[in-house]
Formats: structure tokens, sequence, C-alpha cells
């Protein structure tokens, strides 16, 4: 017998699910790429809770390289505007601010991230930041992260 679909995994694949941004209709035909055996009867799964534990893991693997794939193109309506940063410069300095910042959810990392870039470098926001800053808050986000990861050290005696 399989063994069933963890309570975790459900989370997982509907936080994977609203990060790769899909709608219901392509969720549910991931998910009808799966058959599950109900009272008897072999259908196709149209809930990640009739999933097993496997077919979890799959739903998953499928909607976090979607996630992925989104997340690689986020920036890119910008384009390459001369004088500002690029899309690739944009991501990077994002994903730094995640690993610094102390904001639980999104929307609260993307103001701190706004505040910060306004106080420290005159940008109104990350798609306002310029080419020639780019370095200065690279530079800036690895020195955070280098003091938040030696504070999070066990100390030693």
């Amino acid at each position: 017998m399989r063994n069933p679909i963890r309570s975790e995994q459900i989370k997982a694949i509907h936080t994977l699910k609203s990060i790769a941004g899909i709608c219901d209709d392509a969720y549910r035909t991931i998910l009808g790429n799966y058959k599950v055996t109900v009272d008897g009867v072999t259908r196709p799964a149209e809930s990640s809770k009739e999933l097993d534990e496997d077919q979890a893991s799959n739903v998953s693997g499928i909607l976090f390289r979607l996630s992925r794939q989104k997340r690689r193109e986020t920036y890119n309506n910008l384009g390459t505007r001369p004088g500002m940063a690029t899309p690739a410069q944009l991501r990077k300095i994002a994903v730094m601010w995640s690993k610094v910042s102390f904001a639980k959810s999104s929307p609260m990392r993307q103001a701190a991230l706004d505040k910060f870039l306004r106080s420290k470098f005159g940008a109104a926001n990350l798609e306002s930041v310029s080419a020639a800053d780019v370095e200065k808050i690279l530079f800036t986000l690895d020195i955070m992260r280098k003091q938040k990861e030696r504070k999070n050290e066990p100390a030693t005696a």
C-alpha cells in the first residue's frame, strides 16, 4: 500500500502553486495526470489531498520548476534600460535581500527593501536602481549577510 500524502506536502503544493502563479485549470490538469483510487474506483486526481506521498512529490517537483521559471522571468518586462540595472541584477538584489531581511511576508520584505534602497542609495524602489549603484548595493547586502550569519553562529566557549 502506498503512503498517504503528508500535511506538509499539501502545504508545499499549494504554496508552490501560488508562487508559480498558475490558474486552477492548469493546476487541475497537472493533478489529473495522476490516477487515484477512491471507493474502489480509479480516476484522475481532483485534489492534492487524494495523492499519495510519491505523487505529491512529483507534483511538487513540477510546481517547483514552474515557480523557478517564473522567478527567472521577474523584471524581464523592464528590458534593458540605459543607465539602469538589468533584470538579472534586480533579481540578484531581491534574492540577496530575502537572505538578510527579517520581514516574514513578501509584501513586508518588498516594503523594507524599498525603504533600504531609498534611504541608502536614493532609489525609489528596486525597479529604479541605477546601473552605477548595483555593485554598491550587492556589496552592502553581502556585508549584511555575513553579519547575519555571524550573529546566528552558536557561541563557542
